[in-house]
């Protein structure tokens, strides 16, 4: 994320608010994409106690045959979504932008292999590595005047290396046996995975698609640059902690003690250490997105802030949502999803009738509703009842709100940029200090049993 916020900072230098709007608006295609790939039908490889060759190879069929059609679907639909948007050139952007389909489903067996090994430290070789290569050719390809294309690059030239990493280290050998057995047996839980995390996907990145509609090009643009940005201490953390999360907690999952233990303080650990950046990021957002993009990005500093509220029932959500699926009831999950999605869309069109800006406050209340049915959920599938986890996050949010309130009261004080900048890191040092000494947590010793971990794995 570092890499890619490196990154986006020297591209928006180079290209405009309406490349960044373009890509914005089709990265609902783009992220189904890494949805099949990373929380699909890996899904089912991943919980399985025991793997054959067969099951593997099967699952790779598959995956890749459906990413084909799929990418064929688009690829015949691309000129009727230029023409939605009144963009031209758009077509082909489309096209080539949604290779990803294709490339990602040849990667999807190997990297769930090394995810189900616990072999994270080799996935995150893999990830740095093909971000690094995609973030160089994306800046080439911007400095020369490739415009939307250098972002283009990006997703698809990492795919790439991802991929090729991925199949290489895990040293995943391709075979041409297919099985109905094994197919049958995989399936319900991957494709009960992949719809509910096809429908967040689309979910998440229908704002960006209708402002690309409704407004312009350049607005959905500001808000894809406020949303990337609103991502990197939020879903980041989320996404990054789920996904160690899922294949740990499946082996604990008959021990419903040890299930729910280790569930809320994955829950609280991480919202206490994230809040407040996202906090400190809502304050500062205009001089965050100068700093970080330049002044011509300035009208994004109130998507930002309004995505801030949005990003911290997001995370709880997107925390729920794991816990759920490592109990293996993903058949309720998707119908929950659907509830929640159904109910979440309804709320933001309705905003869209009232004024196509209000649709990011119908995106605030539609997380909170999205964060409450995980909540009844998680309380339906395990021994944490509703009472608990409200009062868990309650227990989460208490120190933030008065982190938050003591740092608009500081910051009143003085209009001197530096000193609001020096006031709020003494205020957020002071904050991790007491949370360490409140919840007794000692820092040093988890991270040495990290690493150790790390090592051993």
């Amino acid at each position: 994320m570092v890499i890619y916020l490196a990154t986006t900072m020297v591209l928006a230098r180079y290209l405009s608010p309406d490349d960044f709007g373009k890509v914005g608006a089709l990265s609902v295609f783009f992220m189904v994409a890494n949805t099949l790939m990373d929380a699909g039908l890996g899904g089912s490889l991943v919980k399985e106690p025991s793997l054959t060759k067969k099951d593997c190879s099967t699952i790779f069929i598959f995956n890749v045959v459906v990413s084909v059609v799929l990418y064929a679907l688009i690829f015949i639909l691309s000129s009727y979504i230029e023409t939605y948007f009144s963009s031209p050139g758009l077509s082909s952007v489309v096209r080539v932008l949604c290779l990803i389909f294709v490339i990602n489903s040849f990667g999807l067996v190997p990297r769930s292999l090394l995810t189900r090994d616990l072999k994270f430290r080799q996935v995150s070789i893999i990830n740095i590595t093909s971000v690094f290569i995609a973030a160089v050719v994306s800046i080439i390809l911007a400095i020369i005047k490739f415009g939307v294309y250098a972002l283009v690059a990006y997703q698809v030239v990492g795919a790439a290396i991802m991929v090729l990493l991925s199949i290489k280290i895990s040293r995943f050998s391709f075979s041409f046996q297919f099985s109905k057995n094994s197919l049958f047996r995989l399936l319900p839980f991957g494709i009960y995975t992949t719809l509910t995390s096809t429908i967040d996907t689309i979910y998440e990145n229908l704002i960006t698609f209708l402002f690309g509609k409704y407004l312009n090009m350049q607005q959905a643009g500001y808000l894809y640059q406020a949303k990337r940005l609103e991502e990197v201490p939020s879903q980041s953390v989320a996404q990054t902690i789920s996904s160690v999360a899922f294949p740990v907690l499946t082996k604990i999952r008959t021990n419903a003690k040890d299930f729910s233990r280790e569930c809320m303080l994955t829950f609280q650990n991480v919202l206490l250490f994230v809040l407040p950046l996202l906090l400190t990021l809502s304050i500062f957002s205009e001089l965050t997105m100068s700093t970080v993009f330049g002044n011509q990005w300035l009208p994004a500093a109130p998507y930002l802030s309004q995505l801030i509220y949005a990003a911290i029932f997001h995370m709880a959500e997107t925390l729920n949502r794991t816990f759920i699926k490592s109990t293996t009831k993903v058949d309720l999950l998707f119908k929950y999803t659907m509830v929640k999605r159904v109910l979440g869309i309804g709320v933001i069109f309705v905003c869209l009738l009232i004024e196509p800006k209000t649709v990011l406050y119908g995106y605030i209340i539609s997380t909170f509703i999205g964060y409450v049915l995980n909540v009844h959920l998680l309380a339906h599938v395990s021994e944490m009842t509703i009472g608990l986890q409200f009062r868990s996050f309650a227990i989460v949010l208490l120190p933030n709100i008065i982190y938050f309130c003591s740092m608009l009261l500081v910051l009143s004080l003085t209009e001197y940029i530096y000193y609001q900048i020096f006031a709020s890191l003494v205020l957020l040092l002071i904050y991790y200090l007491g949370i360490l000494r409140l919840y007794n947590i000692n820092v040093i010793s988890q991270i040495s049993n990290f690493f150790s971990k790390s090592l051993s794995i």
